[in-house]
């Protein structure tokens, strides 16, 4: 045979090995990330060293996992340090081709996104997992971080968005539109403007985002929603803080047109509006408020706590509503009659707080009262209330996003969760010493028990030996290599796990 076709054999064999690696490492195998989701078969994972990488991801369709050294090590610091930047050109990373929940981007900052919809991540029909990631500094017409349209239910998992823009339409920090149904659990969505709706977050077109554990901070909105703006869909709010957001029209919240909104264990303090509803405004909406607590939001005209603007109907229980700016609750002359149904709450100012103008039916149930809750500490936002509290009671349980008390008991706490990836089944580590002479360790990690085979094989692709094979338990394993019977050159250790191939490359010296 040509010599120039064993090289030809070799380079094919070799190529198929990587192809369909479990791991494929940027940028010791492939040079660049989107090299590597090219080659990616399913199931596999594209590791990343740290640095900027210039450039844009389309995941095409593939379920893969596309991490930072986050996966292997669990150093948070990874994420900061392994950066992907979109250098203003477009979405930086984009899911447009049906990614499955089995689609996972996790461990990086990605910054320098400049698109039409979402500059940071661009979901549509699709329903990825993103966890572990900064999108930070991104700007789109819609969705100055991320968007998300059409079929599509991304989870987000430890997710900061940050200091994002929406330049043209909705959502500085997220845009959900079409019937998008995303899962944002222990996000943080802080300091993004859009210049129109929703600072924070915008949703329209029957979307129904759902917030777990998110803290909605800092954000502004040009006209409605400083912190979440909603629109004919719904959204859901749970064991969440929305404080020091601004817009024109509702500074933490803004809900119309059919909109309904559910906010439970919810904090609500420190938003403000130039004109009307500085924690909240509704019109033609449907809101549940249970166990939240509306401090220190303020209106320039209207509704320091609350804005309803017309046909609303706002359900409030186990509430404290406390030193908003006057009215608290204001319903204006014009417009369709709301109704307004409050029961087991704290409501500085009782019943007299709530300005109808004859266009709001109140519906003030028993047990409301009109008192001190004794926080813990007020003026420094400690919410939870003391032992002896008036919001602690048989009846109603308690009142407040937080039943906890200053002594910390009796309270359905705020989970928070270790951050991380979710780890892969099996992890080849590269050899070491590399190169090596003539002795090299091979280690290897399952994350459940397996049975595997290790072999080694020469650049050409013939076959030199089996290293390990049978059944492995869960955890972290050694194979000693010793190459002295063998010519210096490449190598490559292929370890086979159920339907899960790693290949590594290392090198004999002489």
């Amino acid at each position: 045979m040509h010599p120039r076709s064993i090289i030809l054999l070799a380079f094919l064999f070799l190529l198929a090995l990587v192809s369909h690696a479990a791991v494929i490492n940027i940028p010791d195998d492939i040079s660049t990330i989107q090299g590597g989701i090219n080659i990616a078969q399913e199931g596999d994972t594209v590791l990343v060293q740290p640095g900027t990488w210039q450039e844009l991801l389309d995941f095409q369709g593939r379920s893969i996992t596309v991490a930072s050294l986050l996966l292997t090590t669990g150093d948070e610091n990874y994420i900061e340090s392994t950066v992907i930047d979109g250098d203003s050109s477009s979405s930086v990373v984009s899911f447009l081709s049906g990614e499955t929940e089995a689609a996972l981007l996790c461990g990086f900052t990605i910054t320098g996104g400049d698109g039409i919809n979402g500059g940071a991540v661009a979901i549509i029909d699709a329903s990825p997992q993103i966890q572990n990631v900064i999108m930070d500094a991104n700007s789109a017409v819609s969705g100055g971080g991320l968007y998300c349209a059409g079929v599509a239910s991304p989870t987000l998992i430890d997710v900061t968005i940050s200091n994002n823009h929406s330049t043209g339409d909705a959502g500085g920090g997220i845009c959900c539109e079409n019937e998008a149904t995303p899962l944002l659990q222990r996000v943080m969505i802080t300091g993004n403007l859009a210049d129109w709706d929703g600072g924070g977050i915008a949703s329209f077109g029957q979307s129904e985002p759902q917030l777990i554990e998110a803290t909605i901070a800092g954000n502004i909105a040009g006209h409605a929603g400083g912190g979440v703006y909603c629109e004919n869909g719904n959204a859901v709010l749970t064991e969440c803080e929305v404080s020091g957001n601004s817009a024109f029209l509702g500074g933490g919240i803004y809900g119309r047109d059919l909109a309904g909104l559910q906010l439970e264990y919810v904090l609500l303090s420190d938003n403000q509006v130039n004109v009307d509803g500085g924690a909240a405004y509704f019109d033609n909406a449907t809101a549940l408020l249970q166990h939240v607590t509306l401090i220190d939001n303020s209106a320039a005209w209207f509704g320091g706590a609350i804005f309803l603007r017309s046909a609303t109907e706002l359900m409030i229980g186990n509430a404290i509503i406390l030193g908003n700016t006057a009215p608290q609750v204001f319903a204006p002359e014009f417009g369709e009659s709301s109704v307004l149904t409050c029961g087991c709450s704290d409501i500085e100012g009782g019943q007299s707080s709530i300005e109808t103008n004859d266009n709001c039916t109140v519906n003030w149930l028993e047990h409301n009262i009109n008192m001190d809750p004794l926080f813990c500490d007020q003026e420094n936002s400690d919410y939870r209330i003391q032992y002896n509290s008036p919001c602690r009671t048989i009846v109603c349980d308690y009142m407040g996003y937080t039943g906890e008390t200053c002594e910390g008991e009796s309270v359905p706490p705020v989970t928070r969760h270790p951050r991380g990836c979710p780890p892969p089944s099996v992890v080849l580590s590269q050899n070491y010493p590399n190169p090596f002479n003539p002795t090299t360790m091979i280690e290897f990690t399952l994350s459940y028990p397996q049975d595997i085979i290790l072999k080694v094989y020469n650049i050409s692709g013939q076959y030199i030996g089996i290293l390990a094979g049978g059944s492995y338990s869960a955890g972290v394993h050694k194979v000693e290599f010793d190459g002295s019977r063998l010519t210096g050159g490449v190598y490559l250790i292929r370890l086979v796990a159920g339907e899960q191939v790693n290949t590594r490359k290392m090198v004999l010296i002489r």
